[in-house]
Protein backbone atom coordinates (compact mmCIF):
# COMPACT_ATOMS: atom_id res chain seq x y z
CA UNK A 1 0.00 0.00 0.00
CA UNK A 2 1.52 3.36 -0.96
CA UNK A 3 -0.44 6.58 0.27
CA UNK A 4 0.93 9.83 -2.04
CA UNK A 5 -0.39 12.49 -3.27
CA UNK A 6 -3.13 12.82 -5.19
CA UNK A 7 -2.52 13.49 -9.06
CA UNK A 8 -5.01 15.46 -12.09
CA UNK A 9 -4.55 12.17 -13.42
CA UNK A 10 -6.20 10.62 -10.56
CA UNK A 11 -9.47 12.33 -11.09
CA UNK A 12 -11.48 9.45 -12.57
CA UNK A 13 -10.17 6.85 -10.32
CA UNK A 14 -10.97 8.87 -7.15
CA UNK A 15 -14.95 9.58 -8.66
CA UNK A 16 -14.87 5.66 -8.97
CA UNK A 17 -14.25 5.60 -5.36
CA UNK A 18 -16.52 8.22 -4.26
CA UNK A 19 -19.57 6.84 -5.76
CA UNK A 20 -18.38 3.15 -5.29
CA UNK A 21 -18.21 3.97 -1.27
CA UNK A 22 -21.48 6.05 -0.94
CA UNK A 23 -23.26 3.28 -2.91
CA UNK A 24 -22.33 0.70 -0.23
CA UNK A 25 -22.76 2.91 2.46
CA UNK A 26 -25.88 4.28 2.36
CA UNK A 27 -28.39 2.38 1.49
CA UNK A 28 -30.84 2.82 4.10
CA UNK A 29 -29.81 6.20 4.89
CA UNK A 30 -29.84 7.68 1.09
CA UNK A 31 -33.25 6.89 -1.53
CA UNK A 32 -32.04 3.59 -3.36
CA UNK A 33 -32.92 5.47 -6.62
CA UNK A 34 -30.45 8.28 -5.83
CA UNK A 35 -27.48 5.87 -4.76
CA UNK A 36 -28.55 3.61 -7.99
CA UNK A 37 -28.25 7.05 -10.43
CA UNK A 38 -24.89 8.01 -8.73
CA UNK A 39 -22.00 7.54 -11.47
CA UNK A 40 -18.71 8.39 -11.50
CA UNK A 41 -18.94 10.80 -14.50
CA UNK A 42 -20.88 12.56 -12.12
CA UNK A 43 -18.45 13.13 -9.65
CA UNK A 44 -15.60 13.66 -12.16
CA UNK A 45 -15.73 17.27 -12.97
CA UNK A 46 -15.55 18.00 -9.21
CA UNK A 47 -12.52 16.03 -8.88
CA UNK A 48 -10.98 17.45 -12.02
CA UNK A 49 -11.64 20.69 -10.64
CA UNK A 50 -9.45 19.94 -7.04
CA UNK A 51 -7.15 18.52 -8.68
CA UNK A 52 -6.17 20.55 -11.32
CA UNK A 53 -6.05 23.57 -9.37
CA UNK A 54 -3.06 25.38 -8.93
CA UNK A 55 -0.61 27.77 -6.95
CA UNK A 56 -1.34 26.10 -4.77
CA UNK A 57 -4.14 23.86 -4.32
CA UNK A 58 -6.93 24.89 -1.38
CA UNK A 59 -7.49 21.07 -1.04
CA UNK A 60 -5.06 18.69 -0.53
CA UNK A 61 -6.29 15.36 -1.54
CA UNK A 62 -3.92 12.04 -0.68
CA UNK A 63 -4.96 8.25 -2.22
CA UNK A 64 -3.95 5.02 -1.25
CA UNK A 65 -2.87 2.76 -4.05
CA UNK A 66 -2.94 -0.89 -3.50
CA UNK A 67 -1.84 -3.47 -6.55
CA UNK A 68 -1.36 0.36 -8.88
CA UNK A 69 -4.94 0.97 -8.23
CA UNK A 70 -6.78 3.92 -6.19
CA UNK A 71 -8.25 1.64 -2.85
CA UNK A 72 -8.99 5.33 -1.44
CA UNK A 73 -8.83 8.94 -0.86
CA UNK A 74 -8.69 11.27 1.73
CA UNK A 75 -9.45 15.02 1.30
CA UNK A 76 -7.96 18.02 3.31
CA UNK A 77 -7.79 22.06 3.75
CA UNK A 78 -8.44 24.76 5.91
CA UNK A 79 -11.44 24.18 8.41
CA UNK A 80 -15.20 25.77 7.10
CA UNK A 81 -16.59 26.40 10.58
CA UNK A 82 -17.13 30.34 11.38
CA UNK A 83 -15.46 30.08 14.45
CA UNK A 84 -11.86 28.94 14.15
CA UNK A 85 -9.06 30.76 11.96
CA UNK A 86 -8.57 28.27 8.93
CA UNK A 87 -5.46 29.04 8.72
CA UNK A 88 -4.23 27.48 11.94
CA UNK A 89 -6.82 24.92 12.28
CA UNK A 90 -7.26 22.19 9.47
CA UNK A 91 -9.97 19.71 8.21
CA UNK A 92 -9.91 16.24 7.10
CA UNK A 93 -13.27 16.56 4.59
CA UNK A 94 -13.26 13.23 3.18
CA UNK A 95 -12.15 9.65 3.88
CA UNK A 96 -13.59 7.13 1.20
CA UNK A 97 -12.29 3.85 0.16
CA UNK A 98 -13.52 1.15 -2.11
CA UNK A 99 -15.86 -1.49 -0.39
CA UNK A 100 -13.43 -4.24 -0.79
CA UNK A 101 -10.59 -2.30 1.49
CA UNK A 102 -13.15 -2.24 4.09
CA UNK A 103 -11.73 -3.35 7.68
CA UNK A 104 -7.95 -3.70 5.44
CA UNK A 105 -6.82 -0.68 7.65
CA UNK A 106 -6.72 1.62 4.49
CA UNK A 107 -8.56 4.17 6.29
CA UNK A 108 -6.41 4.48 9.40
CA UNK A 109 -3.33 4.79 7.30
CA UNK A 110 -4.86 7.65 4.98
CA UNK A 111 -5.89 9.40 8.71
CA UNK A 112 -2.42 9.45 9.63
CA UNK A 113 -1.03 10.48 6.08
CA UNK A 114 -3.58 13.50 6.65
CA UNK A 115 -2.49 14.50 9.75
CA UNK A 116 1.15 13.93 9.07
CA UNK A 117 1.12 15.68 5.83
CA UNK A 118 2.64 19.33 5.02
CA UNK A 119 -0.25 21.53 5.94
CA UNK A 120 -2.03 23.26 3.17
CA UNK A 121 -1.37 26.58 1.95
CA UNK A 122 -1.54 29.37 4.18
CA UNK A 123 -0.79 27.05 7.46
CA UNK A 124 1.41 26.36 9.70
CA UNK A 125 2.54 22.83 11.11
CA UNK A 126 3.04 22.75 15.13
CA UNK A 127 6.48 23.54 16.32
CA UNK A 128 8.59 20.66 16.84
CA UNK A 129 7.55 19.08 20.17
CA UNK A 130 4.16 20.08 20.18
CA UNK A 131 1.52 17.91 21.48
CA UNK A 132 -1.18 18.78 18.72
CA UNK A 133 -0.70 16.32 16.21
CA UNK A 134 0.23 13.64 18.80
CA UNK A 135 -3.27 14.11 20.88
CA UNK A 136 -4.65 14.03 17.38
CA UNK A 137 -3.59 10.69 16.00
CA UNK A 138 -4.44 9.07 19.42
CA UNK A 139 -8.23 10.30 19.08
CA UNK A 140 -7.95 13.10 22.09
CA UNK A 141 -10.55 15.63 22.66
CA UNK A 142 -8.05 18.01 20.72
CA UNK A 143 -9.76 16.50 17.87
CA UNK A 144 -13.26 18.19 18.20
CA UNK A 145 -16.62 16.74 16.76
CA UNK A 146 -17.41 19.57 14.24
CA UNK A 147 -21.55 19.78 12.71
CA UNK A 148 -22.02 17.71 9.41
CA UNK A 149 -20.54 19.51 6.72
CA UNK A 150 -23.44 18.27 3.98
CA UNK A 151 -26.56 16.46 4.35
CA UNK A 152 -25.35 13.16 4.44
CA UNK A 153 -21.54 13.58 4.45
CA UNK A 154 -21.08 12.77 8.45
CA UNK A 155 -19.26 14.96 11.00
CA UNK A 156 -16.52 16.60 10.08
CA UNK A 157 -13.02 16.33 12.31
CA UNK A 158 -10.85 19.37 12.88
CA UNK A 159 -7.25 19.40 14.09
CA UNK A 160 -5.34 21.94 15.36
CA UNK A 161 -2.26 22.61 13.24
Amino acid sequence: MVIRRAEPADAEAIAAVHVRSWQAAYPGLMPQAYLDGLTPAMRLPVWERLLGESSPPRTEVLVAEADGSVAGFAALGPDRDDDVDPASVAEISAIYLMPEVWGAGVGGRLMAAALDSSPPPGMSRPPSGSSTGTLARGGSTSVAAGAPTAPYSGTSRTASR
